[in-house]
C-alpha cells in the first residue's frame, strides 16, 4: 500500500463545510514509502487547480500524514491527489490509486450540504423497489374476489 484516504473525518478537517470556508484535506503514506510531493487537484468551476501539500506530521511508527488546503468555492468539490513517490507518479482517487489518469468521475467529493439522516435512505430505498413478482393489481383483485374500488 503507497498511501491512504478515505472519506471520513479524519481525512478532512470538515465533511460538510459552508461555501467560501477553507477545509484541511489529509492523506497518510505508510512507513517505508518515500513521498517526495504531494499535490491537491481540485476542481473550481469546472477548471483544474493544484495546490501542493505539506507534511503535517510523523507518527511513531513512521506513517507520514500530508495537509493540503483546499477553499470550498462550489457547492460539490471534485478532488484527488498527485503523489510523487520512490515507485513514480501516482493517482490518488476514490478509486485508490492508480499509475495513470482515471476520468473525474472517480474523484473524492467534498460538499457543502450535511448527510441526510439514515432513515431517510432506508425509506426511499424501500419504496422505490417495487416486488416484480407480484401479479398485476388487477389479477391480485380478480384472485382474491375483492372488489377494490369499493372495498
Amino acid at each position: 500500500m503507497i498511501a491512504h484516504r478515505d472519506g471520513s473525518e479524519l481525512y478532512v478537517s470538515n465533511p460538510a463545510p459552508a461555501l467560501g470556508e477553507t477545509v484541511h484535506v489529509f492523506v497518510r503514506v505508510p512507513a517505508g514509502v518515500r513521498a517526495a510531493r504531494i499535490h491537491l487537484r481540485r476542481l473550481s468551476a469546472g477548471e483544474p487547480v493544484f495546490t501542493s501539500a505539506v507534511v503535517d506530521r510523523t507518527e511513531r511508527s513512521g506513517d507520514v500524514w500530508w495537509r493540503a488546503e483546499m477553499p470550498v468555492s462550489d457547492p460539490v468539490t471534485p478532488y484527488r491527489f498527485l503523489l510523487r513517490t520512490n515507485l513514480g507518479l501516482r493517482w490518488l482517487t476514490g478509486l485508490g490509486l492508480t499509475a495513470y489518469d482515471v476520468p473525474d468521475s472517480t474523484d473524492f467529493r467534498l460538499v457543502t450540504h450535511p448527510a441526510a439522516e439514515g432513515r431517510t435512505f432506508t425509506a426511499a430505498r424501500n419504496r422505490c423497489k417495487p416486488n416484480r413478482m407480484a401479479p398485476p393489481p388487477s389479477m391480485s383483485a380478480a384472485r382474491s374476489g375483492v372488489d377494490r374500488e369499493h372495498a
